[in-house]
């Protein structure tokens, strides 16, 4: 499943990296990956913007904090997703259990919020370093 125009930033130490633009799930999974190699391969959390510009000019953005680990279960990841943003869409349940671990669980969740009714037509930016 798409991401859609999903921009990372990486977070080693303290830096930022440059933003690299993610189209699809696979190469999200990559970008984790990236984050496994540089020894990040425990709890993950994210904030998550959705923006785009209103037909009148106004920039429009919803945000989330994720929080992503392994679940309780081997060889399952879950995922809470809490909005940042008052009216900010919600799914039914913000805890989500997925098989694998928390990469899939925070791609999940990432693809269940893009998939809300009212988040369409929104750019995604994903910010690992959340401040």
């Amino acid at each position: 499943m798409a991401l859609g125009a999903l921009v990372v930033h990486y977070a080693t130490k303290g830096q930022k990296k440059h933003p690299e633009e993610v189209t699809s799930s696979a190469e999200y999974v990559i970008s984790i990956n990236f984050r496994e190699r540089m020894g990040c391969n425990q709890m993950i959390t994210a904030t998550f913007k959705l923006i785009r510009t209103a037909d009148d000019g106004a920039e429009m953005f919803r945000k989330y904090y994720l929080v992503a680990d392994f679940a309780d279960v081997r060889g399952q990841g879950k995922a809470s997703i809490i909005p940042l943003s008052v009216g900010a869409p919600m799914p039914d349940d913000e805890h989500l259990t997925v098989k694998g671990g928390e990469n899939e669980a925070l791609i999940a969740a990432t693809d269940l919020i893009k998939g809300l009714p009212g988040n369409a037509g929104f750019a995604a930016k994903i910010d690992f370093d959340p401040s």
